[in-house]
């Protein structure tokens, strides 16, 4: 009938829960109503921004000058913002390229201009300040001033009169042609070897058959050396070609000197003769003045033509912000997206509610099936009613069979007796009989007696009556003992039938009785194995048991740790979390503790047991804490007295030079990647490079104790010198707290560890003026998609070239898969003269990359070939050479 119940009850559960499965439903319906109509409103109010959002940006569109936008493309890709900003942003890129490269173009110009107005205005003002031209110095001279007694040829030479003037221009051109113009004439006609100089040297001169120089020329009276001699070996001839002679100058400008010969001309003399060295003076100055006139303006146009292109930026920048607000749109957007979550949730929310409807209705049939089997199986009734009814029932059943069974019991004793009452009848009937018998014997001789009687009583008188008194007396005694026999036979009868019950009341309290004994004695073998191992000392409890302790000793330590652990909770549930809380401890501890203690959690019926075995010695968790204790304290002073030894060779020894060594080393290495780097620009001008900075988020103190490793100890102040040991005794604290069970030359590796305080960073430059900026995700989702390729992959090669320049003889692969997709071919070999000069060894996969690229020397190409309807898959080799592909053997 309990079965039953229990059936009856888990199925009136199964009803319960199904009713509110049912009630849960109709809720999730009612909001999933509610929010489907809230999506419709969301999707009406996201239409209307969106219609909104493409007519203003249309409108902007087409009032923009400085953007080239198309109005109905950007109207069409009002909600598609990635690429309506990639549209945008070709436009604004396309327009700041053409106004920086008009800006480059036209600040170049006049950065050039300015360059030749200075170097103009330095010529004009060495002409107001000097008196003579003198022709331009040869490079082989340089610009240092002559030193020493002389003058050059031509401020001590002049035309004679009557020479023709175009015949003077050509004479001085030849001369300056050939290099005569500026010799230099010492007063005693040789040269100084110790000089970068030309001389005219008068021993070497042979006289010109003929005419001469000094037909045409004459030393100038101021002179302080003459020339004569040196004009005397120079022929002139109207031509100096067929002239016989190792120097000859011609009237046409034509000269020669040994197998050399030459011709130039120039309109008219400007360095042989003061007037004409001051007319050619004066004509240069004039030259200058309309020249620097000319400057003056073109830097003006370029000026105004840089305010122009800065105008237009400006317009530009305002074209940027009139962008229409998309916030609108998008909060119209998150908000329909939040509706379409939320549908989606209630949705899943209304099919799990569905299917835990269906469960609770399959719940239901289970239940009732197992009711249904459960009354049939027993015979009874499914009805909570009928089950009372019949519990009622059976209860008075019950008791009518206790008293049956009473009664029974009564009618069996009083069988008993009655049979003890029949054996005393047959008893009592043979005796009788004998009675009987004897009475009848009796009576025979009663009536012999009774004649004597007569006779007697005749002679006795008295007497006979007293005998017959008391003979009734005896009669009355024999009666009461028969009666008392009686009474002792049903005591006995129910003394046997209660000492049969009780025999066997004893039967089974022995049965009990060893069995508790048997327990008693597993319990407290147990409990003296477990007292007599570590398990005591770890959980911290007190136990005092003596070896070989009886019972009562046992039952007396088990009370005082009841005692002891009062205050623990116990039960079913705080046990479980306890061995929870214990198997996490376990794991977290085996890993930690694997190179020094082997631990094991062996469970002892409803105890957990740890067991740690350290150096093949199987201790408790306590031993093994003090262990673990005693080398962490150990471990301590080993660190705290090797503190000082580490600073000092930190500041003055090889560990100091060591870690100074390494961050300039890591530096350079950053220095030179970048320089490689900065070759690779997109064609909108952008470029990246790395830096290694000290970690933002280390200690304040860090990049201090950086910067004061890097210099000289030596130089260090006493001040300088306790940051430094501040900061190296807190980085010690920090790696203890770290890691306690470490052995101080690993904390102290780690303390040293200069790389945990730096980190990289990726920089970018635009060529927007902004300069270099850090790669953040807002500013890589701003780039196109070929410069986000550049920006994610050439800090990757630098970091892989500075890899395997730990190892130079090792091989330098790469391996790129779909090789940069989205970046155009300038780029792309940009980027291979990068892995080039980085000396990587390349090995890509591509659908269409070639690698046909000028920056490449050499590079081996397999194109996969299949055939038709054929699983077979071969090859053929090309070979790119640097200038074309050519097929491979």
């Amino acid at each position: 009938m309990r079965e039953v119940r229990a059936g009856a009850a888990a199925h009136d559960e199964a009803v319960r829960r199904r009713a509110a499965a049912e009630h849960d439903r109709d809720r999730a319906r009612d909001d999933l109503a509610s929010a489907q109509e809230a999506h419709e409103r969301a999707e009406r109010v996201r239409a209307e921004r969106a219609r909104d959002l493409a007519a203003d940006l249309g409108e902007w569109a087409g009032g923009c000058t400085q953007l080239q936008l198309d109005p109905g493309t950007l109207a069409g890709l009002a909600e598609h913002f990635e690429r309506a900003d990639d549209l945008v942003g070709t436009a604004r890129t396309m327009a700041a390229v053409e106004l920086a490269a008009r800006e480059q173009q036209v600040t170049g110009l006049r950065e050039r201009l300015v360059a030749e107005r200075a170097e103009l205005v330095g010529e004009r003002e060495r002409l107001d300040e000097q008196t003579v031209l003198a022709p331009p110095a040869p490079h082989t001279r340089g610009a240092a001033a002559r030193r020493g007694p002389g003058t050059p040829l031509w401020r001590a030479v002049a035309f004679r009169s009557g020479l023709d003037p175009v015949a003077q221009a050509g004479v001085e051109a030849a001369l300056e042609a050939s290099g005569l113009l500026d010799l230099w004439l010492r007063p005693d006609g040789g040269f100084d070897p110790g000089e970068h100089d030309a001389f005219a040297v008068a021993a070497l001169s042979r006289p010109a058959p003929g005419y001469s120089l000094a037909h045409v020329l004459f030393t100038e009276p101021d002179s302080p050396v003459p020339a004569d001699a040196v004009l005397g070996g120079i022929a002139f001839a109207p031509t100096a070609i067929g002239v016989d002679h190792p120097a000859v100058i011609g009237a046409d400008g034509t000269w020669r000197l040994g197998p050399a010969a030459g011709r130039w001309v120039k309109p008219e003399p400007s360095y042989i003769g003061a007037t004409a060295r001051e007319r050619a003076r004066r004509r240069r100055v004039a030259e200058l003045d309309d020249r620097l006139s000319e400057l003056a303006g073109r830097i003006a146009e370029c000026d105004h033509l840089l305010a122009v292109v800065q105008g237009e930026r400006e317009t530009l920048a305002a074209e940027l912000r009139r962008r229409p607000d998309r916030r609108p749109y998008a909060d119209a957007v998150r908000a329909l997206d939040g509706a379409v979550r939320k549908v989606a949730l209630l949705e899943d929310d209304l099919r799990r509610h569905e299917q835990r409807l269906r469960e609770r209705e399959q719940d239901v049939g289970r239940s009732l099936r197992r009711l249904t089997e459960l009354a049939a199986r027993h015979a009874l009734p499914t009805a909570a009613s009928a089950l009372d009814t019949l519990e009622e029932a059976l209860r008075a059943a019950e008791a009518t069979g206790a008293v049956w069974h009473d009664r029974r019991a009564e009618a069996r004793a009083a069988g008993e007796r009655a049979e003890l009452a029949a054996e005393t009848a047959r008893a009592c009937e043979r005796l009788a009989v004998e009675a009987v018998e004897r009475a009848e014997e009796s009576a025979s001789q009663a009536v012999v007696l009774a004649e004597r009687l007569a006779a007697v009583e005749s002679t006795a008188g008295d007497d006979h009556d007293g005998v017959l008194d008391r003979l009734q007396d005896a009669q009355n005694a024999y009666q009461s003992c028969r009666r008392h026999i009686k009474a002792g036979h049903d005591d006995l009868a129910r003394l046997n039938a209660r000492l049969g019950r009780l025999r066997g009341e004893l039967g089974t309290a022995e049965g009990r009785h060893a069995e508790a004994g048997r327990v008693r004695d597993e319990v407290c073998d147990r409990f003296r194995r477990l007292a007599a191992g570590h398990l005591p000392v770890d959980a911290q409890v007190t136990i005092e048991l003596p070896p070989g302790a009886g019972a009562r000793a046992v039952l007396e330590a088990a009370g005082s740790v009841a005692e002891q652990l009062v205050s623990v909770p116990y039960e079913h549930k705080n046990v479980r979390a306890a061995e929870a809380r214990l198997r996490d401890a376990f794991h977290h501890a085996r890993e930690v503790l694997a190179d020094r203690a082997d631990l094991e959690l062996a469970p002892d019926e409803d105890v957990q047991v740890l067991t740690a075995t350290v150096n093949g010695v199987r201790t408790g968790a306590a031993a093994l804490s003090r262990a673990l204790r005693m080398e962490r304290d150990e471990r301590r002073s080993d660190i705290t007295d090797a503190e000082r030894d580490l600073f000092d060779r930190t500041l003055a020894g090889d560990t100091r030079r060591h870690l100074a060594d390494r961050i300039r080393q890591a530096t350079a290495l950053v220095e030179s990647m970048n320089q490689r780097l900065e070759r690779v620009r997109t064609a909108s001008r952008v470029a990246v490079r790395l830096v290694w900075q000290v970690d933002p988020t280390q200690s304040p103190g860090t990049r201090a104790a950086r910067d004061l490793l890097l210099r000289d100890p030596a130089g260090l102040s006493e001040a300088e010198k306790e940051e430094l040991y501040v900061f190296f005794r807190d980085r010690v604290e920090e790696a203890r707290a770290d890691d306690s069970s470490a052995s101080w030359e690993d904390q102290l590796m780690k303390v040293l560890d200069y790389t945990a305080w730096h980190r990289f960073a990726v920089k970018l430059d635009r060529g927007d003026g902004q300069g270099w900026q850090e790669l953040t995700r807002k500013l890589h989702g701003a780039l196109s998609g070929g410069e986000k390729a550049i920006a994610l992959h050439l800090p990757l090669f630098a970091a892989v070239a500075a890899h395997y320049q730990t190892d130079p003889g090792c091989p330098r692969f790469i391996l790129l898969d779909e090789v940069f997709v989205g970046v155009d071919k300038t780029n792309r070999g940009q980027v291979f003269d990068l892995l080039v000069d980085l000396g990587l060894d390349l090995v890509l996969t591509s659908d269409h990359e070639w690698c046909e690229y000028r920056e490449l020397d050499g590079i081996a190409i397999h194109q996969l070939i299949t055939g038709d309807g054929d699983d077979a898959v071969t090859t053929a080799r090309f070979v790119w050479n640097g200038y074309r592909t050519v097929p491979a053997d």
